[in-house]
């Protein structure tokens, strides 16, 4: 129940609040023990499991600053194309009191916007930050993987690959085909 109740408290973005309360009722040195949500993936750890989806609330630096500054254990960048993308025309987004409905269709400001964020913030910050990218085509995805590869500070960054976004006309579904999706990852 504790482990729940800290939880919550960090996805409600007040793990301030659940550190004091722990301390005050447990001492100091068990509150640290019980509010340890940390994780480790790939050589990279994480103060807790939580973080945004690459959707709707991502895409600008202003959004992706305000995730650096939250309680998430790290953050996900706006799948990206190659190129700046709009997206679906509207209405495409419905905020719902337990979640939203979106046809949003991948707009994006496009890699370099993205590249440019993770390669001035990466290292700066105290979490992981996902960079995801959905080309268009598997060579689309491919070059803005080398690309990112090449970024300094890239040691800092962890590599999306979006091979499902339903909502663009045209886009292949890849990643409910599973022969074309080991031609990606192979």
């Amino acid at each position: 129940l504790y482990a729940r109740m800290a939880l919550l408290l960090v996805v409600l973005g007040r793990a301030g609040e659940h550190a004091r309360a722990a301390a005050a009722t447990m001492g100091s040195a068990n509150a640290a023990r019980a509010v340890d949500l940390s994780v480790s993936v790939l050589g990279h750890t994480f103060a807790n499991p939580l973080m945004n989806a690459a959707g709707v609330c991502c895409s600008t630096v202003d959004e992706l600053d305000s995730l650096i500054a939250s309680a998430s254990g790290s953050l996900i960048t706006k799948s990206c194309t190659a190129q700046q993308r709009d997206g679906n025309p509207a209405p495409r987004f419905k905020p719902l009191p337990l979640g939203s409905i979106n046809s949003m269709g991948l707009p994006n400001e496009g890699f370099e916007y993205y590249a440019d964020f993770v390669t001035a913030r990466a290292g700066a910050v105290a979490k992981p930050i996902f960079f995801s990218i959905s080309g268009m085509t598997m060579a689309d995805s491919a070059s803005m993987a080398e690309k990112l590869a090449a970024h300094p500070k890239v040691e800092h960054v962890l590599l999306e690959l979006n091979l499902s976004c339903p909502n663009v006309p045209g886009k292949p579904q890849i990643g409910y085909d599973m022969v074309d999706m080991r031609r990606y990852l192979e």
